[in-house]
């Protein structure tokens, strides 16, 4: 989860300032880290059976992102898709933590 989180901190803040550079170059990793975040075990402290379906949903937009970057869609769609990862990444982190973080 910290390396996905890593992955999209640098990636999603640029774009919300309309810098989409960084999205275009580390798309692939962000696929990659969500990837491996969903074939690694669920954090502790978060409910598998909540977290596993919206994972399966980050994964996706992951590889939707990673396509449009590679395809060279433009700078306002691309920042929709991250936006969106974003909020999935964000719904794991409130939806899914038994602890209350």
């Amino acid at each position: 989860m910290e390396d996905f989180h890593a992955v999209m901190s640098v990636t999603f803040h640029p774009a919300e300032d309309d810098n989409l550079q960084p999205l275009k170059e580390k798309s692939g990793d962000l696929l990659k880290t969500a990837t491996a975040w969903q074939k690694g075990p669920v954090p502790q402290g978060y409910n598998a059976a909540v977290t596993k379906p919206i994972l399966k949903r980050l994964v996706k937009q992951c590889n939707i992102i990673n396509k449009a970057v590679t395809a060279g869609k433009s700078d306002v769609e691309l920042k929709k898709l991250i936006t969106e990862g974003h909020d999935i990444f964000h719904e794991i982190k409130e939806k899914c933590n038994n602890m209350g973080h």
